[in-house]
């Protein structure tokens, strides 16, 4: 590899040859047996592997919101740790999952226990949202039981938007209609 570098370039940049010298250092097989001995200077020892970087929040929130099976190898390792780490984020991803489950599978039936158990919890973001969600428990109940909603309702006001935002304070209702009509 190394004479492949040298033939094609007349003098070899300095990140070229580090990177060789490397490569020889990590992998002993890839120097020629035949290869003429190195002139200047001995190749730089490997350097340590850099520390892990932390997570970012992005990051540890996907990694508890995630199934186990559905992760990566890498982060199926993480996980225990991350978990092990603090108690109280057990209960978040327990609490979580269970909501996304009730989301998913529509099950009204089990969104007291659900309730109950968020409200129980040490989190005070659980507990405050089990509060918003009893204060709405109606609405609530209806979007876990009935496959209706106001999806397409919520497009339309969004391209609407859409449409009136450029136009703010420049037309009338008039110009409005017709660029709605025309979109």
């Amino acid at each position: 590899m190394a004479r492949t570098v040298r033939a094609g370039l007349p003098r070899v940049p300095p990140l070229v040859s580090a990177w060789v010298a490397r490569q020889r250092c990590l992998d002993p097989c890839s120097v020629l047996p035949d290869a003429p001995p190195r002139r200047g200077r001995p190749p730089a020892p490997p350097r340590p592997p850099a520390p892990p970087r932390p997570l970012s929040t992005r990051q540890g929130a996907w990694l508890l919101l995630s199934d186990e099976a559905a992760l990566v190898p890498d982060d199926q390792c993480l996980l225990p740790r991350v978990l092990a780490s603090n108690d109280h984020l057990v209960a978040a991803r327990r609490l979580a999952l269970a909501f996304r489950a009730l989301l998913r599978e529509r099950d009204g039936a089990h969104f007291d226990t659900w309730l109950a158990a968020a409200a129980a919890s040490p989190l005070a973001a659980f507990q405050a949202f089990a509060a918003r969600l009893k204060q709405d428990r109606k609405a609530v109940e209806a979007a876990l039981s009935l496959e209706w909603n106001n999806g397409m309702l919520e497009g339309h006001v969004n391209r609407l938007k859409h449409i009136k935002a450029p136009m703010y304070g420049r037309a009338k209702f008039d110009l409005l209609k017709h660029r709605v009509l025309a979109a």
